[in-house]
């Protein structure tokens, strides 16, 4: 029905969606540091009109030249990127729909702990990151804090947060 430079409008029988292109998949990463602090993202979504915490996330083959990556190191790619922290492991959670409504997307999410800082974040060119590292023991609060300045919270933080909490 349309299409743009990422995203397309399709439609399967009566039913209208939207479907990414350009890659072959999104990936989330839940980031615990050696100190139970879990580490997410902030960035202004325009989609939204506001700052959003996020956990790390990114496309899959989407670099000119890696088109083919597993997605597991697409979550690595994306994890240094975006907070500067370099996994020791990074194990493989579970793939789900984003909005299967509207959306054919499917996000693989991992878990990622013996972190690294290697350098301090940021995004690419083309992002404006911030890096917040905190206490997981305090999250709840940091996030309720977050919504009371006018701040968005992706929902997907709290699938991180239930998954920490599932391991422990």
């Amino acid at each position: 029905l349309y299409s743009a430079d990422w995203l397309e409008l399709k439609r399967r029988g009566r039913f209208e969606f939207i479907s990414r292109k350009r890659c072959s998949g999104v990936v989330i990463i839940v980031p615990i540091t050696d100190k139970n602090e879990i580490v997410l993202v902030e960035q202004y979504r325009h989609a939204v009109q506001s700052a959003v915490l996020e956990l790390p996330a990114g496309l899959v083959g989407d670099v000119t030249g890696q088109e083919e990556e597993e997605s597991v190191e697409a979550a690595r790619r994306e994890l240094l990127e975006e907070t500067g922290f370099a996994a020791g492991r990074m194990e493989f959670l579970f793939t789900g729909p984003v909005a299967p409504g509207t959306m054919s997307e499917l996000l693989s999410f991992y878990y990622a702990d013996q972190l690294v800082r290697r350098h301090q974040g940021g995004g690419d060119d083309t992002e404006n990151i911030t890096v917040h590292v905190i206490p997981i023991n305090q999250a709840r609060i940091y996030l309720k804090t977050w919504q009371k300045q006018g701040g968005m919270i992706d929902p997907k933080v709290f699938i991180g947060l239930d998954q920490w909490q599932s391991r422990q």
